[in-house]
């Protein structure tokens, strides 16, 4: 379970000064963090797929979901993590991660999921949530993290790379419309 500071905030990584602070989500951020998935996912995915690839979930559809992961109780084999605005208390992204689901990942951190409000790309909200992740891992003693990048996905395999992330040689191809999606899978000591 990711350090709580004063207010339930996440300390490590804080706040970009004046804008976003890290936090545990909770289960009143399931319709927030639902229509971000959504809006920012279909953004990312014009860059890996074309626009008709794929029928995501609906809003409504992800908001079921969500409901239902944000009321686990808090653990460290989970965690859902979001970049609140300060001052307004806009969801400006989210991270999820937890152990590795992977059948080689046995005592590895994995990112299952992190995305920014489009608006708010290279603003370091993406850098804070990764950050935090990253903290909220090590603490649950895991010694490395992985996470999977669609392989097409230039931005976040810089971002993921200018941050320390390397690929590991590892590929899958993921569910993602009629071809599915190829994916190279990243890994970072902690």
């Amino acid at each position: 379970m990711p350090p709580r500071g004063p207010g339930g905030t996440v300390p490590r990584g804080g706040p970009i000064p004046g804008q976003f602070v890290l936090r545990e989500a909770a289960p009143r951020d399931a319709r927030s963090v639902a229509e971000l998935h959504v809006w920012a996912s279909r953004e990312a995915s014009r860059s890996v797929a074309a626009a008709d690839a794929v029928e995501a979930p609906s809003v409504d559809e992800r908001e079921s979901r969500w409901n239902e992961h944000l009321a686990l109780p808090p653990g460290d084999d989970h965690f859902v993590l979001v970049a609140e605005e300060h001052g307004t208390g806009d969801v400006a992204g989210f991270v999820a991660g937890g152990g590795s689901r992977d059948p080689d990942g046995k005592g590895d951190g994995e990112i299952y999921a992190l995305y920014v409000d489009p608006g708010r790309w290279r603003h370091g909200v993406g850098r804070l949530l990764l950050t935090g992740a990253l903290a909220a891992l090590a603490d649950a003693s895991f010694a490395s993290a992985t996470l999977w990048i669609p392989e097409a996905d230039v931005a976040a395999r810089a971002f993921c790379e200018a941050l320390g992330w390397a690929e590991d040689g590892r590929c899958r191809t993921a569910e993602f419309g009629a071809s599915g999606l190829v994916e190279t899978r990243y890994r970072r000591r902690l």
